[in-house]
């Protein structure tokens, strides 16, 4: 594993020193981590499937602030101003205490309806008939609990970068980077072994991508806030994806090599994984999930105090389920496809060939309907399926070499890559037939 710090260097009286440009240095934040905040991080690192020259001359190289072992310079060029920063701890107590209070919703419900029992049929009786006189007032009450949970949310409310959505934000982005950097740590002291060194070609190749992506959309990646990038090579040959922390820390897995067959297949799935960054999807995805979870415990309640013991587990399971296949698989994949999107237009810019994009998702595509890999059902994913990511890729490129030429880059071959996967892909398909067919060999390159 190879860690290539992309960072700014510190001089004195508090300015950044640029390959360009001199910037004051953003202020330094401390918020502790939680337990819930890193096992999101580290459950995405579990579970995960799937720069040019340094930006600077080499002699910022020598005397750079470097972490490990390689280091490059990334331009900074004016001081950040996030909008009015909101109070994390609220969301972080929430986020801390949400198991415990799931529990104690149980048990509220559990011990409101025993007690209930106990009551004779007259008390009860009586306070059915006290309610039923208070109805406007119970009705009131739940009406401004209801209201207040909306202004909550309106006051919350940003617009998104890009596809403009509004959307529910808790955390800024500096709360997020800092809520990461302990996980990162952890996820580090786990892999310390697997670290490639700096001058394995795959190394070489990820950071000469990375810093081309970084290059060409720099106004972005100022925008976004992130004051440095660190890029971890891992060498786990049986994983075959990136990921990306709030704070800018991208983990590329070796396996990516075996899958990606050009430069500009390995460019697109980085600039995917640098979209989500820019588009603060982390935020997004811990803010939705602490307003649905306090929700939930509503509907805990009701179940465990309304229904007996094994109807309520059974009615909480699938209350549970249920939330999980209609709203946070759709709005995983919602977010997977954003950023897509955005990445598209990053590849782009970096003059990639674009259409590599949709080869790389044909590829993954053809794999399973090889069964080379089983293909999970759409719905039960949080991911697009292969195929629906090549398809809505296909989509956008039409406009995305539109942007890539307006940005004078050089023009691209007139074979469309896509045509000779196709071709490929048919080759592939007679060696299954025939019985000789190798999985490798999707990944394999070929000469049409």
């Amino acid at each position: 594993m190879i860690h290539c710090a992309i960072r700014s260097l510190r001089v004195p009286y508090g300015f950044t020193l640029c390959n360009r440009f001199l910037s004051p240095v953003l202020p330094q934040t401390r918020l502790l981590s939680d337990t819930v905040h890193k096992s999101k991080l580290l459950q995405l690192y579990s579970t995960t499937r799937q720069l040019r020259k340094p930006l600077v001359s080499p002699k910022w190289s020598t005397t750079s602030r470097i972490t490990a072992t390689s280091s490059l310079q990334l331009a900074h060029c004016r001081l950040f101003h996030t909008s009015q920063p909101r109070k994390a701890i609220p969301p972080l107590v929430w986020l801390i205490l949400r198991p415990f209070a799931n529990l104690a919703a149980v048990l509220f419900g559990r011990i409101f309806r025993k007690a209930w029992k106990k009551l004779p049929q007259e008390k009860r009786d009586k306070i059915i008939l006290r309610l039923k006189r208070n109805r406007s007032k119970v009705l009131g009450a739940a009406g401004a609990l209801t209201f207040g949970i909306f202004l909550y949310v309106l006051a919350h409310l940003e617009e998104a970068p890009y596809s403009k959505r509004k959307r529910f934000i808790l955390f800024s982005r500096q709360d997020m980077r800092n809520l990461c950097e302990q996980a990162e740590q952890e996820i580090l002291s786990t892999s310390a072994s697997k670290v490639l060194p700096h001058r394995h070609p795959l190394s070489k190749t990820i950071v000469r991508v990375m810093a081309q992506i970084m290059e060409s959309n720099h106004q972005a990646i100022i925008d976004s806030g992130v004051t440095s990038w660190n890029i971890y090579v891992l060498d786990e040959p049986e994983i075959s994806n990136a990921m990306v922390l709030p704070n800018g820390t991208v983990f590329v897995f070796s396996g990516i090599a075996d899958t990606c067959s050009s430069d500009d297949q390995l460019g697109a799935i980085l600039a995917h994984e640098v979209a989500h960054v820019l588009l603060n999807h982390q935020a997004e995805t811990l803010s939705k999930e602490h307003l649905s979870s306090f929700i939930f415990l509503f509907i805990i309640t009701a179940i465990w105090a309304v229904l007996p013991d094994f109807a309520a587990f059974l009615s909480h399971i699938f209350a549970s389920q249920t939330s999980q296949i209609f709203i946070s698989l759709p709005f995983s994949r919602l977010m997977e496809s954003e950023a897509d999107a955005v990445g598209l237009n990053l590849a782009a810019k970096a003059c990639l060939d674009v259409r590599e994009a949709s080869v790389f998702w044909a590829k993954m595509a053809l794999r399973e309907e090889l069964g080379c890999e089983e293909a999970p059902m759409e719905i039960l994913s949080s991911h697009p399926s292969h195929e629906s990511r090549q398809k809505a890729i296909d989509e956008l490129i039409p406009d995305a070499l539109k942007l890539r030429e307006s940005c004078k880059c050089k023009k691209l071959s007139p074979a469309d890559p896509r045509m000779k996967f196709g071709l490929h892909k048919l080759r592939l398909k007679e060696a299954e037939s025939k019985g000789c067919l190798s999985c490798k060999s999707i990944f394999s390159h070929y000469d049409i």
